[in-house]
């Protein structure tokens, strides 16, 4: 059975440092902001001036001890920690997952970063079901020759079976295999399946980036030539006799969110990158809990939870809550802290703060701004400041003729969620107390802010659920996975020398670290051909193509627009006109791997 030389992607020297660019400085950071409240409870009797410059004094000096660690020894000096609060009061097993597994990873949407191997294997086998299918006797025969088959059976139907079992890896398939030995015969599987079905170099890419198997990529640039295909790489795939290619990997990778439930399921690190919500929902799954999905509604899934009347006082333990954190025994350990502010652009589905019954935003705590709830939005305008130096220029209707008005710019904003946080709980610090998270912000680990920032301020609301434990019986999978994810020895593996040279990839530069003119002795034709399509396409049809590439429907991208959807309809039709292509789906598929911007489900900036 295939050994990946790697469990996770932070073991992994190669990847590290771009896939958590950040991992040392916040493992750092959990120590220190351990330290700072155990040395201040520690000598909370001396006075105020002598207590600061005590544990100043130590906490330099940890510091350059904590700066002089690899990474390993790092990660051991936090396990040690763990090892010693057996009964995990002061460190839950939510917390040890998340600080060994999560801390310094990159901010990027965790959609896309995963697709299941097994939904791959059956499209790769109907694909070769269709080419058998269509093949001739003579045909069938150079396909067992080039695999080197041989003692074929002497029917053409026979012949085409033993083809497809071989070209598929079917001698690997075994259905009595727990989930983790049938996911470890899938990568397998597919690892055959590529040199046997013969993969186009491109695709081969796509599928170890969406899959455990990049975790055996040992050298190069993983940025640059993995998540981004070079010009090679995309005149390959463009100019491909067998479409059939593209469309796999489409449908394969289309349910972007795969790792949602993935993760739910059975609780595996299967993301490379997160943002907000996303970290959030990660820590709600280590706690039983199956929250709402995006910014928006995490806090109508909170407010309907909650009943009961509001609490006075202190916030009980075991009871769900949704509102602001009247004092800091609202800041339960799991709660989320979710974050109101005010954009000028117009929020996305995932983002926009619609109003929630009974639930006071505060939100018009500018008097000089005129509020107003429009379409389930939450609004507020002002006129615009004139140019400096400038009179304030007016507007005419001139559609409305000669009774048409003139008006003054308005600056117009709407209301937004922009960031969540999870609780670890409230410390005590030299500055007073202090709401330590795990949050993407401003680096994803652990973070303080102080209290007085998120108790009773109008922008700043908690939501608790309190969780539960896994059930023994229901949840033994899960409960058996967090042991392993959290099992000392299997968080240090010795890599071993790699048998199989297939699982050692060798990543090279990018192409565009040294622009070529020609690919394969051919002019760049198909990649500078797409470029110039875009370069040639107003605005808003850019705006159309890169919202319908999101997965937006004509219909969702029209009111991110703000407009009609015959208008967008009528842009997308003249845009894919110009890519030659006559569906939504061509065009995702045409522009599969251009960076648009990325309309995530949260911003913390």
């Amino acid at each position: 059975m295939i050994k990946l030389p790697y469990r996770y992607i932070w073991q992994n020297p190669v990847l590290r440092p771009v896939m958590y660019p950040v991992r040392e400085e916040k493992l750092r950071d959990f120590l220190l902001i351990y330290d700072e409240a155990d040395l201040v409870a520690q000598n909370a009797a001396k006075p105020p001036a002598e207590l600061a410059a005590m544990v100043n004094a130590e906490l330099l000096s940890r510091s350059q001890r904590y700066n002089n660690m690899d990474h390993n020894a790092l990660l051991i000096e936090i396990l040690n920690r763990f090892d010693a609060d057996s009964a995990q009061q002061r460190y839950p097993d939510w917390l040890r997952y998340m600080v060994v597994h999560f801390s310094g990873m990159r901010y990027k949407s965790a959609h896309g970063s995963w697709a299941n191997p097994s939904l791959l294997i059956p499209k790769l086998e109907n694909m070769l079901q269709e080419t058998l299918k269509k093949a001739t006797p003579q045909q069938v025969t150079g396909m067992a020759q080039q695999a080197g088959l041989q003692n074929l059976p002497a029917d053409l139907d026979g012949q085409k079976n033993a083809i497809f079992n071989h070209q598929t890896a079917q001698e690997l398939v075994n259905p009595g295999l727990s989930p983790e030995q049938a996911g470890a015969v899938d990568l397998e599987r597919i690892l055959l399946m590529k040199d046997r079905m013969g993969f186009p170099h491109w695709f081969w890419k796509e599928v170890v980036s969406h899959t455990d198997l990049r975790l055996a990529v040992q050298k190069g640039d993983w940025m640059n030539d993995w998540e981004n295909l070079t010009l090679d790489d995309i005149h390959e795939r463009q100019v491909s006799t067998d479409p059939r290619w593209q469309t796999i990997l489409f449908e394969w990778i289309q349910d972007i969110a795969a790792w949602r439930e993935k993760h739910y399921d059975d609780l595996t690190l299967v993301v490379t990158r997160a943002v907000c919500n996303e970290l959030s929902e990660h820590i709600h799954h280590l706690r039983d809990i199956k929250p709402a999905s995006g910014l928006t509604g995490k806090p109508i899934w909170y407010h309907n939870m909650a009943s009961g009347p509001a609490p006075v006082g202190d916030l009980p333990e075991g009871v769900p809550y949704f509102g602001r954190a009247l004092n800091r025994s609202y800041f339960k350990p799991g709660a989320s802290i979710l974050s109101l502010g005010w954009t000028p652009n117009r929020p996305n589905p995932w983002q926009i703060a619609n109003p929630i019954s009974g639930v006071d935003f505060g939100e018009r705590s500018d008097p000089t701004w005129k509020y107003a709830i429009v379409n389930n939005e939450i609004t507020r305008t002002q006129p615009a400041p004139p140019p400096p130096g400038q009179p304030q220029p007016k507007h005419k209707d001139e559609k409305a003729g000669p009774l048409g008005k003139t008006t003054i710019p308005q600056l117009k904003q709407w209301l937004r969620w922009i960031h969540e946080a999870i609780v670890v709980g409230v410390f005590d610090m030299l500055n007073g107390p202090n709401v330590i998270t795990f949050e993407t912000f401003p680096k994803t680990g652990i973070n303080r802010t102080h209290i007085r920032n998120k108790q009773n301020v109008w922008s700043e609301f908690i939501g608790f659920d309190p969780g539960s434990a896994f059930d023994p019986m229901k949840d033994s999978l899960k409960i058996n996975d967090l042991m392993e994810m959290l099992r000392r020895d299997a968080l240090f593996p010795a890599p071993s020398p790699l048998g199989d040279e297939s699982l050692s990839f060798d990543i090279s530069a990018a192409a565009t670290e040294a622009p070529p003119l020609e690919i394969q002795g051919k002019p760049a034709a198909a990649a500078q051909h797409i470029a110039g399509v875009w370069e040639g396409l107003t605005q808003k049809q850019r705006e159309v193509v890169a919202l319908i590439c999101q997965r937006y429907s004509a219909r969702d991208a029209a009111k991110r627009l703000d407009t009609r959807t015959n208008i967008v309809q009528a842009r997308l039709n003249r845009a894919m006109a110009r890519f030659g292509v006559d569906t939504p789906e061509a065009l995702q598929a045409l522009l599969a791997n251009w960076n648009f911007g990325e309309l995530e489900e949260d911003s913390s900036n």
